[in-house]
């Protein structure tokens, strides 16, 4: 394994989970304010007391909507094949986080009612039939979309790498692999405290979506390669430092930012 790789991997990986996560906040947090209430901003949640039912759907929505506009545009960023090396492996990841943010409370909204999207499906009298649907259908796309995920993680190799089979499982198992159990764990810490369990489930089990197309991590042809290979040429110094802002700036959250 190539522990630069591990590393820039993992920093990656935790920058774009706690940014999106607290931009995701934050669109509650804007929605809330520009009603005329109060509130205010924590890691990963916002308390804005008792409002009334139609301001409370708008509130709860703008969170997912902002995540899905994160996932939406990364996506489009990297689809012009424009960004190499770090750049494109934060922007990938940010491109993951931001759909999860959205997807992944449609999925499920079946069980937790006090989530947003499921707050949002019972507050409008949603059936429970069509919740399931709803969460079906974000499996579908979540599925899709890890293949399309396939294309980016693949660019960040040179075509060397991409094309020997073990080299490329070395890659992989270093880009991918290590990174979201390390990921995962950092990302599940910072997340504490919880306001609800919801808020522990999150970090610990969402990210696992990125590894439902695997096999086409190892298989899939990428279109183009990035052939200094720089995500295994050097640590991202800069990167670590923005690590340690957006880390600190999440430790602040959690006594509070009040509008």
């Amino acid at each position: 394994m190539n522990s630069k790789i591990i590393i820039n991997s993992s920093v990656a990986f935790i920058v774009a989970s706690l940014l999106e996560m607290t931009l995701h906040e934050a669109g509650h947090f804007s929605a809330a304010f520009l009603l005329g209430y109060h509130p205010v901003l924590h890691h990963n949640y916002v308390a804005y007391g008792e409002i009334p039912q139609r301001d409370h759907i708008i509130t709860a929505m703008a969170g997912p909507l902002v995540s899905l506009c994160i996932g939406i545009l990364f996506h489009i960023l990297l689809n012009a094949g424009k960004l190499r090396g770090m750049n494109a492996l934060v922007a990938l990841y940010f491109s993951i986080f931001g759909y999860i943010g959205f997807l992944g409370y449609v999925m499920i909204a079946p069980f937790f009612s006090y989530g947003d999207t499921g707050y949002v499906l019972n507050a409008l009298g949603c059936p429970m039939w069509m919740m399931v649907v709803l969460a079906l259908i974000a499996v579908i796309v979540f599925y899709f979309l890890s293949k399309t995920w396939a294309i980016h993680f693949i660019g960040l190799m040179n075509k060397q790498t991409a094309t020997d089979f073990q080299q490329r499982k070395r890659f992989i198992y270093s880009v991918v692999l290590f990174p979201l159990f390390i990921g995962i764990a950092i990302t599940t810490l910072l997340n504490l405290p919880v306001p609800t369990t919801l808020s522990l489930i999150a970090p610990l089990t969402s990210p696992y979506v990125i590894l439902w197309a695997f096999g086409a991590y190892l298989r899939k042809e990428g279109n183009y390669f990035d052939e200094k290979q720089q995500i295994a040429s050097k640590i991202y110094v800069n990167w670590i430092f923005i690590f340690l802002v957006v880390v600190i700036v999440n430790r602040l959250l959690v006594a509070g930012f009040q509008a």
